[in-house]
């Protein structure tokens, strides 16, 4: 029988992505063992992985409001607001551990070992795509998005401007 799917929560959205960025990166993660054993012995834990991930970026358009959109008979101006990341994840079936490596006597295992690496993946993954100008790429095909967009309503004098104010003021 097909298992049993319970759906818990629908939610409207209103994100309009428009790049995305897939992305590999290294992650080296360890931990050192404790106690006296460790300061003998110089126990660890460690991984080392090849993390793919996929980054998506473009607009909210619940920050929209009434003031962003003008319009007079064929002329129309839109405002839309900065664009940021709007989500980021992992994909699991590509990533993989390339080295693992457990010196501890008693083998026991750090269950957050790869949780962490794999947090540091996702900041990573975040901060390569912000220095790789993501959010000015959004910004750019999000405007010919909506230009082409009102063009094709009619409207023969389009412009479409990316407000400036920095997200989280």
């Amino acid at each position: 029988p097909p298992p049993v799917v319970n759906i818990q929560n629908i939610q409207a959205q209103s994100k309009l992505v428009t790049v995305e960025y897939s992305t590999v990166t290294e992650i080296y993660n360890e931990t050192e063992g404790q106690g006296w054993l460790n300061e003998l012995l110089g126990t660890k834990e460690s991984l080392l992985m090849l993390v793919h991930g996929d980054v998506n970026a473009g607009f909210d358009l619940s920050k929209l409001d009434e003031g962003d959109l003008w319009t007079d008979g064929k002329r129309v101006r839109l405002v839309l607001p900065a664009a940021e990341l709007l989500n980021t994840e992992i994909d699991f079936d590509r990533t993989r551990i390339v080295y693992y490596d457990n010196s501890r006597i008693l083998d026991e295992n750090n269950p957050n070992l790869q949780g962490e690496a794999l947090k540091q993946a996702k900041e990573a993954i975040d901060q390569a795509a912000l220095q790789e100008g993501i959010l000015e790429r959004a910004d750019e095909y999000g405007k010919l998005y909506f230009e082409n967009f009102l063009y094709s309503l009619g409207y023969t004098d389009v412009e479409v401007v990316i407000d400036a104010q920095i997200i989280g003021k």
